[in-house]
This record gives structure tokens, sequence and C-alpha cells, in this order.
């Protein structure tokens, strides 16, 4: 009887960054599969019992959260995550430094989690010679998003032989929370809204624009599989051209947008096409991405045409 009650106790996930975009979203995908969540937040508008209040680089705050939930698996997202953020050494401070302090305040709790999820980017491969980018090619970064990213890398990867750890490279994904200033949810709301114009950057560039969902399927499945010590592509393998998406939606909303080239917009060094091999993700995980970038586009223009 005492067996069967230590089966039916929920594993708790900590979730750092919980009230961001993924990590919302994660929150709820994962209390609707019977785990127990809890979760760190900057700003104290999302506190209850479960959120807590953490500035990400102050390790004080840090080994507060983890000594008292004592997770048995951890995912880190708390990050900078908008390339273009203009406070580089706030970028560097979280990305880095706050990585380094959860992983030291991990070790120095005495605590073995069954898993944890560091999370890099794709953007650690900068411009590469080849149009499918694996986890085995050389990491050239050229902003500095993708330079914190691989100093998170390699910093992590000195933890490998005390914590099981994977460290994922998401490619892009999106998702009808996702704040307006990336470049789907942008196309997709002006849309939705029937505006007549739209200014953006170069429209001649491919990226994998997976949903949320997917992303979320292939994390839990990490957390649970047996591998550790290892980096991680999160990826479709299929990009699409955003004068693609444009086309489509053009044809969904019934009217031609105007697209104006704004070069505030346009980045110097602008990566032409981004997608990933996901041979090795497909080997550790069993979840398929389900989402095409029609069955996307749709589900975000449903959501924001019926507010």
């Amino acid at each position: 009887m005492q067996e069967l009650q230590q089966e039916l106790v929920f594993k708790k996930v900590l979730i750092t960054g919980i009230e961001g975009f993924t990590g919302g979203y994660m929150e709820q995908f994962l209390i609707n599969r019977g785990y127990d969540v809890y979760g760190t937040v900057f700003s104290n508008n999302t506190l209850n019992k479960k959120h807590f209040q953490c500035d990400i680089r102050n390790k004080t705050e840090v080994n507060s959260i983890i000594r008292n939930v004592s997770p048995d698996f951890i995912l880190h997202f708390a990050a900078i995550s908008f390339v273009e953020e203009k406070n580089k050494n706030l970028m560097y401070d979280v990305n880095v430094f706050g990585t380094q302090n959860l992983l030291e305040c991990i070790i120095e709790n005495n605590l073995n989690p069954e898993k944890v999820i560091i999370v890099s980017s794709a953007a650690v491969y900068g411009e590469q010679n080849t149009s499918i980018l694996s986890e085995d090619l050389c990491p050239k970064p050229i902003n500095h998003y993708g330079y914190s990213k691989y100093v998170v890398e390699r910093i992590t990867s000195t933890f490998f032989s005390k914590l099981k750890i994977i460290v994922v490279r998401p490619f892009n994904y999106t998702g009808v929370t996702q704040s307006k200033k990336f470049i789907l949810p942008k196309i997709v709301s002006h849309f939705s809204e029937n505006l007549s114009s739209i200014d953006l950057g170069n429209i001649n560039v491919s990226r994998e624009f997976n949903y949320i969902d997917d992303i979320a399927h292939s994390y839990l499945d990490l957390l649970n599989c047996e591998s550790e010590s290892i980096l991680v592509n999160i990826c479709s393998g299929k990009s699409t051209n955003i004068n693609d998406i444009i086309n489509y939606l053009n044809s969904l909303a019934k009217y031609k947008i105007d697209v104006k080239i704004d070069g505030n917009l346009v980045r110097n060094n602008e990566i032409i096409d981004l997608k990933g091999s996901n041979i090795l993700l497909n080997s550790l995980i069993s979840y398929r991405f389900r989402y095409s970038v029609e069955n996307t586009l749709f589900e975000m223009y449903s959501h924001f045409k019926n507010r």
C-alpha cells in the first residue's frame, strides 16, 4: 500500500521564467498531465503559492527557491530571448550568469533531479555552408544573442558529469500567446485586424515556424528519456519563406496586404535559411511534430480573429 501511495505522488517540476510564452504554455501542459508545477517569475504580477518572484541573476534568490521546491525536474526558460534586445549586458547577465547560478545552486543543495533541460538556441549556428543544421557543426554565432547562448552551452557542459542535463537548441516556434514583437504573431495579427499595410525587414528569408504544442511534447519526452549529457535540436527540419507565409495569409484573409520594407528592421548578417536536422531528436523521443506551418497560421489567425 505504501509503495502504491509513493507512485501516486506527483513529480515536481520547476520552470524558470514561467510567466513567459514557453513557460506559461508548459505549465498548463504539464499540470494537465499530472505534474506538480512550480515556477519563477521576474515581476510580481503572477505571484501565487507556486510562483516565486526571482531575479535569476540573484544567486541568493535562486538558491532559496531550489532549496524550498527540491524539484524532480527543471526546465530553464528564464532568458532574454529577443534577438534585437538593445541592452547587451543584460542579455549576458541573464542568459549566462543566470544559468550558472541555477546549476551551481542545484549542486550546492545536493540535489540530483531526474532531468534538467537547459535551453540554448539555433542562433548559435550562425551562417553555415549547409542547408540543414546538425548538432555536430561548429557554432558560428553572428549576434550577441547567439553568442550568449553558446556561452551557456559551454558553461552547462562543465556540469554534465554532475547532473542529468539535456541542452536543447530550439528552432523558431510560435503560438497565440507569443509577443507581437516576434515576426509571425506580428504578421498574423495585422491580417486578423484587416490592416492595409505592414512594416517588415527582410522577407526573403526562410525559417522553421513550428507550433508551441509540438515543442511542449518534445520537452516532455526529453524530461522522461534515458539520455543525458547531450545537446539536441528541437526542430521539424522544414523551413518556410516569409514571402510564402504572407501569400498564404493573403489567401486566408481574402485580401492582399501592402508590405513595406523598413530598413531599420533589416538585420545585419541576416541568415537566409535556418532549418535543423531532427535525426538525433527523433532517435531520443517517440513524439513526432504534427503541425504544418499552414496549421499553425490557421490556428493563430482564427484565434486572433475571434478574440
